[in-house]
């Protein structure tokens, strides 16, 4: 019998056991693998996990947006506090309106809400209850209407100026300068018969009256010069101009108390401006101001 060299191909079923086997061997080398890999990632997976779980109420919160408008203009409000309130009125979240009138409030959970809205100068308004479901989100347009402001009465008061001695300096002076200042409204309260009259009873100021002469206005300056019953008498402007002294009198006497406007008296000469003497007008100085 002759023997043939060639080696015996297997037979089919000993063809399918060796493929099983081999299938079995990389399937277990894979999942040794894949264990490795998860073992190393595990602690990761942990932190993703937690991440993910602290992340969910946030992706799926109940949400409210929408816009706060001016009632019967649909003008957005900025700067508003829109407010969620539980049905009770318990507050649960809040936002501050853009320049658009837009704002965003995430809801705890499912349930039943109130919204309130308010600003400076509008009426504060409150909508609901209404119903948010999980996962909802609900969009809405609130209107709140304007509400003026009543303030507290304002008093102002404010001194009428002559523009004329507003010129002259007058209200500059008064102050300033030491001294006393008559104005227009005094003289109207005094109500004077005679340009004297408005100094009497004036700290520092004497009138004088000599029989059927014409009266003399003394200032506490000039009693330091009086000699042998001579005064020394203040120097005295009319509307800026020096007036001499022998005719300061007449002045006075002749002039209609109605038609003064301010009267300036310096009764020592600390007191006087350096524009009417200053120190050298040792009897003091009086200027008259008319209308």
């Amino acid at each position: 019998m002759s023997h043939d060299p060639r080696p015996l191909s297997p037979s089919p079923a000993h063809r399918s056991a060796r493929l099983r086997d081999g299938i079995q061997g990389l399937v277990r080398r894979f999942v040794a693998a894949v264990t490795r890999v998860v073992a190393a990632l595990v602690p990761r997976l942990g932190l993703w996990t937690v991440l993910a779980a602290a992340a969910a109420p946030a992706l799926d919160a109940q949400v409210v947006r929408g816009r706060l408008l001016e009632a019967y203009t649909d003008r957005p409000i900025e700067a508003a506090d829109v407010a969620l309130a539980s049905e009770d009125g318990r507050p649960l979240a809040n936002a501050i309106t853009d320049a658009g009138g837009h704002f965003h409030l995430a809801a705890p959970g499912a349930g039943r809400f109130l919204l309130q809205a308010q600003r400076l100068g509008y009426r504060s308004a409150l909508e609901g209850p209404f119903d948010l479901g999980a996962r909802d989100t609900l969009r809405v347009e609130f209107r709140i209407q304007l509400q003026p402001i009543e303030l507290d009465s304002l008093h102002v008061a404010a001194e009428a100026r002559s523009p004329r001695l507003e010129r002259t300096g007058f209200y500059e002076r008064r102050r300033r300068q030491p001294g006393h200042f008559i104005t227009r409204e005094e003289i109207e309260r005094k109500q004077p018969v005679d340009a004297f009259s408005l100094f009497r009873a004036l700290p520092g100021v004497h009138v004088i009256v000599r029989g059927n002469a014409s009266s003399a206005v003394i200032l506490r300056g000039g009693f330091g010069h009086s000699l042998q019953n001579v005064m020394c008498y203040p120097r005295v402007y009319l509307d800026g101009v020096l007036v001499g002294r022998s005719s300061a009198a007449d002045v006075l006497r002749d002039l209609d108390p109605w038609r003064i406007e301010a009267i300036e008296i310096y009764r020592s000469p600390a007191e006087v401006p350096a524009q009417y003497g200053g120190t050298s007008s040792g009897c003091g100085v009086i200027l008259l101001w008319t209308r």
